[in-house]
């Protein structure tokens, strides 16, 4: 078959047409004309958006694009002005154009079997490259109006990750009557690759959760571990990985007090990305794929504190988890952990983080986050040394 991917091929993601391929069909020289625009290049793109579809193009670029600073507020205007004015004329060298044949077994005519009426690709999310980097679609009707939501699995960590998702959905979904959560409209194995399809969520609030609401957030997702929540590990399982043998004694310390912790389920990765204000003020949390029970209450806020620090606050990773240990019992306040508590708290956090991205290979596909030999471990010898 004809390649119709008008970009050279060492210019475009490989990611892009697998995705495209089995998202909206093979591509044939006389199929169906598809363009999106890459952001922020076709060789590295974070977002795909639909071009020839200018006014749902702009609308998932709104969407899509957070404006929590005048910067990211700046570039999802010029986003937006762009698509609306016609990307292929405005930004031509960002376009990436499929021609693809339509078939019963792609992701888009499964997905409009699913939920009963015809949808269209407006967006993809893909994210930075990553171990568990994966696609997330947001489809639409012909008028532009959300429809679905869908993630794919592409290989065994992620589909690992996408399954886990629908089976905390199918568990969290209906318990955590104060928080939106993602309705669950089905999925499985679809063409040897595992997608989950949900709802829309609420429009989002242009304000930022409160504070109080997010404490709320974490207290609630505290209480949700159901019977099919995953367990997870006590640290001396987890360290048993030669990179983070040296933690073995810090892990011992704090399993020995675990009688003392109020353990529960966590969401596991609560950032500002996961995370929303509805326009009623309740919280809107999605990205259930790593929710977990056995946890002690707190590890989500600790979370969210460190990634705010890290990617809003622009700080050093080293820095910021120094921090997160120097200042562990200031946050964890509001929860009801007590001083002592928050110090085993902090640092089973950071164990399960570091054990976290061993697993998932963070270091090897090139990731900052896997360099935790710069930043996790000299925090979690200094809370060693201060305990």
């Amino acid at each position: 078959m004809r390649r119709s991917v008008l970009a050279r091929a060492v210019d475009l993601d490989p990611m892009v047409p697998w995705l495209l391929s089995i998202t909206l069909g093979d591509e044939v020289p006389d199929g169906v004309v598809h363009r999106f625009l890459a952001v922020p290049a076709a060789a590295s793109p974070r977002l795909l958006l639909r071009s020839d579809r200018h006014r749902a193009g702009a609308r998932a670029a709104w969407r899509q694009v957070s404006s929590t600073s005048w910067r990211s507020s700046v570039r999802r205007a010029a986003l937006t002005g762009a698509l609306l004015a016609g990307a292929a004329r405005v930004a031509p060298g960002r376009v990436v154009t499929w021609r693809a044949s339509p078939g019963p077994e792609t992701v888009a005519a499964r997905i409009a079997d699913l939920v009963g009426r015809p949808v269209e690709l407006v967006a993809v999310s893909l994210g930075p490259v990553r171990a568990n980097r994966k696609p997330v679609l947001q489809l639409a009707d012909r008028h532009g109006r959300d429809v679905a939501w869908a993630k794919l699995g592409r290989d065994p960590l992620t589909a690992r990750l996408v399954e886990r998702e629908r089976v905390a959905l199918a568990e969290v979904g209906p318990a955590l009557g104060g928080v939106h959560v993602p309705r669950l409209l089905g999925g499985g194995s679809w063409g040897g690759v595992q997608v989950l399809v949900t709802a829309p969520l609420p429009a989002r609030s242009s304000r930022a959760l409160a504070r109080a609401t997010l404490v709320e957030t974490v207290r609630a997702v505290h209480g949700t571990a159901g019977s099919t929540a995953q367990v997870a590990p006590r640290l001396g399982d987890l360290v048993r990985h030669p990179r983070l043998a040296d933690l073995a004694q810090l892990a011992a310390r704090v399993d020995g007090t675990r009688h003392q912790l109020r353990l529960g389920a966590w969401h596991g990765d609560l950032h500002a990305g996961n995370l929303g204000a509805a326009r009623d003020g309740r919280a809107i949390l999605w990205d259930w794929e790593r929710w977990e029970a056995g946890v002690p209450l707190g590890a989500d806020l600790l979370h969210h504190d460190l990634q705010s620090w890290v990617v809003a606050g622009r700080m050093p990773r080293a820095a910021a988890a120094e921090a997160l240990v120097r200042r562990a019992p200031e946050i964890l306040g509001p929860l009801g952990v007590g001083a002592a508590a928050a110090e085993r708290v902090v640092v089973d956090y950071l164990v399960r983080l570091a054990a976290r991205y061993v697993e998932d290979r963070q270091p090897e596909s090139g990731a900052a986050v896997g360099a935790m030999e710069q930043w996790i471990f000299p925090a979690l010898r200094g809370a060693l040394s201060e305990r």
